[in-house]
């Protein structure tokens, strides 16, 4: 994990090494401090560490009767489902959360939940209900001024215009976005911008600009381990390849990209690689 979170919760991170370890006794601030490090994880692509801990954070805050925890906590849990591809996972748990944020009328834990609920629609290919699962999340960004999440909530619209086929409308989508993110200092909003560029580029047969959109974060994703993001930038680095007829890099980057999507445990991932 990262050095400065470790260092933040201090003696509260050996809590949830195992489960023995997170004593029943912990009080509620140490709780929400172990949800906030699992969130980070999943933030950071660590995915099994993350996601234990957050099955232990779970059960505390039921058992402390805590709202808000339970909510918070099940909205993770629905993170780490996306990831995983485990798409009925994601349904449940944000659904569930979202409707303890409704009773509690907090508008952060509607953003979050509007956005996994956008994703599987977007997944499903229900792009009219992601699309306004999206601009639900970008009018709350904008009431509670949560800029970072703007460019996320940005990106998803522009992802809905690439989908259905209107590239002018998701470049400027994309591009909002990318300087938003770029302005917070917010790399992982950035990279899901620039993808989105790549993604668009390519498909518009400008295959220089989508591999120059990529390059970057291919060495970021390595650096930091991240499966997802990897496995997706080397599939677009492979149909780039194979689309300029230079069919041995093509098979290079989806060898490469299926080991990555092997790591995820996202069926997805690994579907992409094979194709």
């Amino acid at each position: 994990m990262p050095e400065g979170i470790r260092l933040l919760l201090g003696e509260h991170d050996r809590e949830c090494d195992a489960p023995a370890e997170f004593p029943p006794q912990s009080s509620p601030e140490s709780t929400r401090a172990q949800w906030f490090l699992a969130h980070a994880q999943w933030t950071v692509g660590a995915l099994a560490e993350g996601e234990r801990r957050v099955e232990h954070v779970l059960v505390r805050f039921r058992t402390l009767r805590d709202a808000w925890g339970m909510a918070a906590s099940l909205t993770t849990r629905a993170c780490f489902a996306l990831a995983r591809g485990d798409l009925e996972g994601l349904r449940g748990n944000a659904e569930e959360a979202r409707a303890h944020f409704a009773e509690l009328g907090d508008l952060w834990g509607r953003l979050k939940t509007a956005d996994l609920l956008g994703r599987l629609a977007e997944i499903n290919g229900d792009y009219d209900l992601a699309a306004q699962l999206h601009r639900e999340g970008l009018r709350i960004t904008q009431a509670l001024e949560l800029w970072p999440e703007m460019s996320t909530k940005l990106s998803g619209l522009g992802r809905i215009a690439l989908l259905t086929q209107r590239c002018e409308e998701a470049d400027d989508l994309h591009m909002r976005a990318l300087r938003i993110a770029a302005e917070q200092g917010n790399q992982p909003a950035e990279q899901f911008a620039a993808l989105g560029l790549a993604l668009s580029a390519r498909r518009q047969g400008r295959l220089a600009a989508a591999e120059e959109w990529l390059r970057p974060w291919l060495a970021w994703n390595r650096r930091r381990g991240d499966g997802p993001g990897l496995a997706l930038v080397l599939a677009e680095l492979g149909f780039i390849a194979e689309q300029r007829g230079d069919a041995d890099r093509a098979l290079a980057h989806h060898r490469d990209g299926l080991r990555a999507a092997a790591t995820t445990k996202d069926p997805r991932s690994v579907a992409l690689a094979l194709e």
